[in-house]
Order: structure tokens, then C-alpha cells, then sequence
């Protein structure tokens, strides 16, 4: 990121300003780097327009370390963007905000006006994916299955529980997963379904295999 700096040089090319996006993704969201996480908050509080890369990762950037203040002002930008792509950039990073109560309000949204019933799927799908709070946002489908199942109908809820693909730190939720889908059938959406109880188990596999020589290989000498 150093080298390749916040602001795209003239010329550059589309994967090199989705490189940069990424990096800053990865040093502000998931590293936690302060120096990088106060770049975003000064950059998205900027007038001046961003290049699209940057801006996304800003704003995944701020809504990962963020605050209830944070929560509200992406809630209003969602309300109030000036388009569409900035209003959905705002609206699914609700989900990823460190909080237990700021991932309920963001699934509480999905059944709000603030988003449309082929939109809410999406935020739902973002806390489910949320590294600390998965499981509020299980519990949130869980206890509000009909509601939701009501408002975006099987093949969206579908689309939803993609979230569920990466529980993979919450054994207890995880475990719980497939026995309720089973008791809650989506026959549209079946197979996309099993597919996802599938991809679940490999993750976990995964995570479980990898875990301790991942770690190992990023902090050796």
C-alpha cells in the first residue's frame, strides 16, 4: 500500500486500483493497522469524490472498527445517497460493525423500509459473515424466519443464508445450522441449500486443518 499509495496515478489499470482497494481492506478491516483505519475515516469524510476502489474500501474499513455514531451516519447514507452504488456500499456494511447491537440493528433493517425486500438478503448475508457477531446474526434468521422468508420470498432467502458459509469460529451455531434448515425446508432452493451446508463442513475442515501452521508460516521469521 505504500507504494502504491490512496490516489490512482494517471493511466493505471483496473487491477491495479483493485489491488489497492484490497490492501487497504486487509491492513484497515482485518489488521487493524491505526494508521490505516484513520486514512479511511479522513478520506470518507472528504469532499473531494474517490476513486470507486478506495471508497468501497473506506467504507468496509470504518464500518469494521466503527461505533454507534458510525452505525448511524452509514444508515443515513443509505438513506440519502446520491446513488445507487453508494447507497448499497453503505446500507451492506451495516452488517460488518463490531458490535453485538449494532449486528442486530442491521438485521433488524433488512425488514425496514431503508431496505428493498431484493436488497435485504444482502445485509443479512453481511452480519451472518460478521467475524465476531455470526451468531446474532443467526439467531436474528433463526427467530425471524417467517418474517424474513415473507418479505424476500425462498429464492432470496437463499441468497441470505450464503452468510452461513463462513461460521466457521461459533461451533455451537455451526452445529445448529443444518438441522434447522432441514426442519425449515426451501423447495426452490433446496439444492442450492445443500450445497451451502456443504460448503459450511469444508470450511470448518479447513479452518480446523489450517489454523495452526497459517499462523505459524505469518509470524516466522
Amino acid at each position: 500500500l505504500a507504494h502504491l499509495g490512496w490516489v490512482p496515478a494517471a493511466g493505471e489499470d483496473d487491477r491495479t486500483r483493485q489491488l489497492r482497494g484490497l490492501l487497504i481492506t486487509l491492513l484497515g478491516a482485518f489488521a487493524r493497522e491505526p494508521g490505516v483505519v484513520e486514512r479511511a475515516r479522513t478520506v470518507l469524510g472528504g469532499d473531494t469524490a474517490l476513486d470507486a476502489d478506495v471508497a468501497a474500501a473506506a467504507v468496509n474499513v470504518v464500518a469494521h472498527t466503527g461505533d454507534g455514531s458510525d452505525f448511524d451516519r452509514f444508515a443515513n447514507r443509505a438513506a440519502d445517497a446520491a446513488n445507487p452504488q453508494e447507497q448499497l456500499r453503505h446500507l451492506y456494511a451495516l452488517g460488518d460493525f463490531p458490535d453485538a447491537d449494532l449486528v442486530a440493528r442491521a438485521c433488524e433493517t433488512a425488514l425496514s423500509d431503508l431496505a428493498r425486500p431484493q436488497n435485504a438478503p444482502f445485509l443479512v448475508q453481511r452480519a451472518l459473515r460478521n467475524r465476531e457477531h455470526a451468531g446474532v446474526a443467526w439467531e436474528f434468521v433463526r427467530d425471524r424466519w417467517d418474517d424474513l422468508h415473507d418479505r424476500m420470498g425462498g429464492a432470496l432467502v437463499a441468497r441470505m443464508l450464503d452468510g452461513v458459509t463462513w461460521i466457521v469460529e461459533d461451533a455451537a451455531v455451526a452445529d445448529a445450522i443444518p438441522a434447522f434448515l432441514a426442519a425449515h425446508p426451501i423447495p426452490e432452493a433446496a439444492r442450492t441449500i445443500d450445497q451451502m451446508i456443504d460448503r459450511l463442513a469444508v470450511h470448518r475442515a479447513t479452518v480446523a486443518r489450517e489454523r495452526a501452521r497459517f499462523a505459524a508460516a505469518l509470524t516466522a521469521d
